[in-house]
């Protein structure tokens, strides 16, 4: 039961980022590129970017995997492509079978805290590109666990609703 509720975890993760990222797909070069009006904090484009290969590296990290290149600006299809195929390699992960602690960069890690960090620091990012959005008048795509639930059938409103 436990195994089939993470793995719903993660399948919220990847329906979020595949959200998030057609969103952010219809947007103008403008609209992603931004500066917001602290310069602590990235644009769109930015936080995008950062949220897919940070996930591709947390899962390298869960299977020993080499840490992935940090590639030129991918393209959003290239984006889709990688939150895509590492949203799978999280869902394919037997984590019972992940030999803990990790090592990297002279830090030992058990592997739940990179599995906890993945989907936290996804949400983190995807909230930071929501109120990016908002604060150009622009409507996120939905992205929270109630829509998640409401488009697996897993929450049915009311009828008359």
């Amino acid at each position: 039961m436990a195994q089939r509720m993470l793995a719903r975890l993660i399948e919220h993760n990847n329906w979020a980022n595949r959200n998030i990222t057609r969103a952010c797909a219809a947007l103008t070069d403008a609209q992603l590129d931004a500066r917001p009006i602290s310069d602590k904090q990235w644009s769109i484009r930015e936080n995008l970017v950062h949220l897919v290969v940070s996930q591709l590296d947390y899962l390298s990290m869960l299977t020993r995997l080499p840490e992935p290149a940090e590639p030129e600006p991918p393209s959003f299809a290239e984006l889709e492509a990688s939150a895509d195929a590492s949203g799978a390699g999280l869902l394919e992960l037997d984590v019972d079978a992940i030999p803990s602690p990790l090592e990297r960069d002279g830090y030992r890690i058990e592997a739940w805290v990179v599995l906890l960090q993945t989907l936290n620091h996804a949400t983190e990012h995807r909230k930071q590109i929501a109120n990016l959005m908002r604060a150009q008048g622009l409507e996120p795509p939905p992205m929270d666990g109630w829509a998640f639930g409401e488009a697996e059938r897993a929450v049915i409103p009311p009828s008359g609703a």
